[in-house]
């Protein structure tokens, strides 16, 4: 796996790999079998390894809001599936950066199956559970080709965690489980942009078993980077 930290990071990280499938082979992977228009609650799978967020960077003190874990992993899966995980925190500083804890997630439901694992609100000692108070997410259809007169039926779910104020870290941490019969069990996943604002530390972290072949590369200002 890569694993980055610190700075303002805009690289690119791509890996492919070749999966042997023997569900595909025998014809499990039908349309409409998997995927789910519905989001699912549920915990951090196992595969996952577990990121603490960083102190405050002083240098971003200024700013709105600081990012102070952006934790990106991806698994391969024996079938041809990938799993992205995606977990970051985010502290408000000021009240303009009380906008940027909007959490939203944007699937599609013909290949995609997403789990939410956490929204929490972090004041001092005290964690606040947005979800066990009974939050959730508004799911929302977003044509984007109507124009072009295409309908791609991808769903968006948006969350405003509600009681945020200034001074709270915000987490979240959501799993799209993508499996494309198209592919025939090959994967590619390709991470680009990982960064656009303050950024304590990043993560990036790929896993898969022992016996499929991976490939991966890396963009230039990646290089340099911690890397494990």
């Amino acid at each position: 796996y890569l694993t980055a930290f610190g700075g303002v990071m805009k690289g690119l990280w791509w890996l492919s790999g070749l999966v042997t499938a023997c569900a595909f082979a025998c014809g499990l992977f039908a349309s409409g079998v998997i995927a789910g228009e519905n989001l699912v609650y549920a915990p951090v799978a196992s595969w996952v390894t577990p990121e603490a967020p960083p102190m405050p960077d002083p240098v971003w003190a200024g700013a709105p809001a600081q990012v102070l874990l952006q934790n990106t992993q991806v698994h391969f899966e024996v079938d041809g599936a990938i799993s992205y995980y995606a977990e970051f925190a985010i502290k408000i500083q000021t009240a303009a950066g009380l906008q940027a804890a909007q959490s939203w997630i944007t699937w599609n439901p013909a290949t995609d199956d997403v789990t939410v694992h956490k929204a929490q609100i972090l004041r001092g000692k005290q964690i606040i559970d947005v979800l066990a108070k009974g939050q959730t997410f508004t799911t929302m259809r977003r044509e984007q080709n109507l124009d072009r007169a295409m309908l791609d039926g991808y769903l968006t779910g948006i969350l405003h965690p509600e009681g945020l104020e200034v001074g709270d870290t915000f987490v979240f941490s959501s799993t799209i489980r993508r499996r494309d019969p198209l592919f025939e069990g090959k994967a590619a996943s390709m991470l680009a942009g990982l960064s656009s604002g303050p950024t304590a530390r990043q993560v990036i972290r790929a896993t898969w078993d022992k016996e499929r072949q991976i490939r991966f590369r890396q963009s230039d200002d990646l290089k340099g980077k911690d890397r494990h």
